[in-house]
Parts: C-alpha cells; structure tokens; sequence
C-alpha cells in the first residue's frame, strides 16, 4: 500500500477543520460585532464627566472672609483697600473661592509621588536625553580634558585659548634694542644733550 494518498488525504482533512473552524469563528466575529452598540466619538465626548466648578464653592454661600481679615492681607500685600463695601464683598468671594479651590488640591492624595524638583521632563527619557555622556561625545571630552585643577579646593579651570595671528605675533618678537646704539645688558642708553656739550 502506498502511504502518499493517505498522507494527502490527511492533509486534506486538516485543511478542510482549519477552513471550517476559521469560518466559524470569522461568523461568531461578525454576529458579535454586529450586536455590540456603535460608540459615536461625538456623542461621547459633548457630555463632560467631571467640570472644574466642582471645586468651587457654591455661588450661594456667603464668603467666610472678614473685611477686617481682608483689608489686613492686602495691607500685607501693598496693596490698595477698595473704595466701596460692594468692592470689598466682590473681593472677599473671589480670595474665598480661589482659598476653597487651593484647599481642594491640597486634599489629592500623593503619597508614594516624588515631588518635581524642577519643571521639566523626569519621566526616564527625559532624564535619559538630558544626561551628557562622556563617552559618546568626543567634543566634551576634548573639552574636559583641556581643563587643569585651579587653587585649594582643585577646582576645574577652562584653559584660555588665545589665538594670535602670524602679523602680530611678528610685531610682538621684534627687536627692541636692534636700533639703538649703544646698549648695556637689557637697556639702550641715552645720552643727554649737557653730557655730550661737556665732553
């Protein structure tokens, strides 16, 4: 008997169970995608589940400042009293909702979250693209290495790099006692006119 038709057939079989069992679940995948509610973005979105008002006071409630506490802070502040008792009560609701709002965000919950020590990104790329590496870059290496340790403590210095040009460098090298004519060590010597009349 020759294995190769039922190695086929075999493999017939399995073909048919994997092109069945695919079309059943493609079927069950339609009929529950048919059924589940259409979520329209829109909707969803034009119905806001949480206002910031909700951390305001109510518009009702009489502010818990006193005039005396009030004008008390703005003395404090240089700052000027106002004129009028209508001014005075409009001041005392706005210090009173924006103390109620400050209270609100003090009561958030933060244990276990590591205070900013700066504004800026410490998630761990921000630190990563933030860090300077000084074996990636050879520009601060070179840089680093120009430096040489200054005073008591060793600080590190930045070696000045004073690039002189070819014509002044020639003005500085010049001869200075190449055109006198009588010279002693490092000094030309001048004469006076009294000296040469009594010689």
């Amino acid at each position: 008997m020759n294995p190769t038709p039922i190695l086929s057939c075999t493999r017939s079989l399995t073909r048919r169970q994997l092109l069945t069992t695919t079309r059943g679940l493609t079927q069950q995948h339609r009929n529950a995608s048919s059924s589940s509610p259409t979520i329209n973005p829109q909707a969803l979105l034009s119905t806001p589940t949480w206002s910031l008002t909700t951390l305001l006071p109510p518009r009702h409630n009489p502010p818990s400042i006193p005039p005396s506490q009030l004008a008390h802070l703005l003395r404090l502040s240089a700052l000027p009293v106002p004129s009028s008792p209508s001014a005075t009560a409009a001041m005392a609701a706005t210090l009173s909702s924006q103390l109620h709002f400050v209270n609100a965000i003090q009561q958030i919950d933060t244990t276990g979250i590591e205070p900013l020590r700066a504004i800026r990104d410490e998630t761990p790329e921000g630190i990563a693209e933030a860090t300077l590496d000084i074996s990636t870059s050879p520009q601060l290496r070179a840089a680093l290495k120009s430096e040489t340790a200054w005073g008591q403590f060793r600080r590190p210095r930045r070696a000045k790099k004073v690039e002189v040009a070819e014509e002044t460098r020639a003005a500085e090298n010049w001869d200075v006692l190449g055109n006198a004519t009588e010279t002693v060590g490092g000094y030309f010597v001048v004469r006076s006119g009294k000296t040469e009349a009594g010689s």
